[in-house]
This record gives C-alpha cells, structure tokens and sequence, in this order.
C-alpha cells in the first residue's frame, strides 16, 4: 500500500475574511503542510452555513 500524506482540513474563524481565528487556523495549516500533510482551509465566505450566517438560515425558512 502506497503511502499517502494526511489530509488535515482547518474549519474556523468568521465570515470576516482575515479574523485572528483565522490567522491562527492558517498557521497551524502552514505547519502541518511543511511536515508534508494536504491541507484544506473552509473559513470566511465558505462557512455560510445557518450557524454561521444567520441570514441564510432565514432564507431556508421562507422556502
């Protein structure tokens, strides 16, 4: 079985692109890729899910 680098996902920070969870999610990814992980950041635009964007979930209601 071929080896295969770990996929590590960061999930964080707000809609607000550049907020400090953010910065730290990405740093932590940043480390984790220098030590040969795939890494996968989902934060800002990409978390528009009910909990994080409370306009979304309204809009769901409506339907």
């Amino acid at each position: 079985m071929a080896d295969c680098a770990p996929l590590i996902v960061g999930l964080g920070g707000t809609l607000r692109h550049g907020s400090s969870t953010q910065l730290a999610v990405e740093a932590a990814l940043a480390h984790a890729s220098r030590m040969g992980a795939d890494t996968l950041m989902l934060a800002g635009p990409a978390l528009e899910m009910p909990f994080y964007a409370p306009r979304i979930l309204a809009a769901h209601r409506r339907l």
